[in-house]
């Protein structure tokens, strides 16, 4: 008995029949068939961003795939949405409007740290309506850093609030210690001075003077009782 063989042109009908042209919705290209059958070199592999059925399964030759987020291209598809220039393997951000190379998403979407001037990729913060890397965002003052520190502004410029109370701050009359207003923090004022809405109280017995009438003597201030046999100035 001899043994089976197939022709060679068989085996070439057979595999074109298999593989039938099929086009690339990315690039608009039907794939290059081989008369071969699949090798080391010459793989299966899934069309350029597309499902066709065929046994659910697209069957594409290319030279060389990309694959990200779980679609794939050729090599020569890939391409930046703003340049057109073939990624590859450089680094890329993704929007929903395409895939973008470093250098055009940077010229097209990224802010601009205020300080530095330099591209801001990731995080950051804002401060009068201007972006700034949060490394960036220093005290005016001592150079701290202030993105996770609560803080103050003078003409644009931030301070911590070490700084801010040492060269801006009003002093307490009372307890002379600086007046922030911060937290929605209350004060008092009066003529030139100022007090935090828990100093402002009478000298003499020390009952809260906040919206109530009081009477001064010698920057003193006290209730009407305590004041009304003193020789205030109000």
């Amino acid at each position: 008995m001899k043994d089976a063989s197939v022709a060679p042109n068989a085996i070439t009908l057979w595999w074109k029949s298999l593989l039938l042209p099929r086009m690339s919705a990315c690039c608009a290209q039907s794939a290059t068939l081989t008369s071969a059958p699949p090798s080391a070199s010459t793989a299966r592999r899934p069309s350029c961003r597309i499902n066709v059925l065929e046994a659910n399964k697209t069957l594409f030759f290319c030279s060389r795939k990309m694959e990200f987020k779980g679609n794939y291209w050729h090599e020569t598809c890939f391409v930046c949405e703003h340049c057109r220039q073939p990624i590859g393997t450089k680094p890329l951000i993704s929007k929903e409007s395409g895939n973008y190379c470093v250098p055009c998403f940077e010229k097209e979407f990224a802010h601009y740290c205020s300080f530095c001037k330099k591209v801001i990729t990731s995080g950051g913060i804002t401060f009068r309506d201007q972006p700034w890397h949060k490394e960036c965002f220093l005290c005016s003052g001592c150079r701290k850093e202030l993105c996770e520190e609560e803080f103050m502004s003078r003409d644009d410029y931030p301070f911590c609030l070490d700084c801010y109370n040492h060269l801006y701050a009003k002093k307490c009359a009372a307890c002379t210690k600086p007046i922030t207003g911060l937290r929605g923090a209350k004060f008092i004022c009066f003529q030139d001075r100022q007090w935090h809405s828990e100093c402002f109280n009478c000298g003499k017995c020390s009952v809260s003077l906040v919206g109530k009438g009081f009477l001064t003597q010698n920057r003193e201030i006290f209730c009407r009782k305590c004041g009304s046999g003193l020789d205030t100035d109000i």
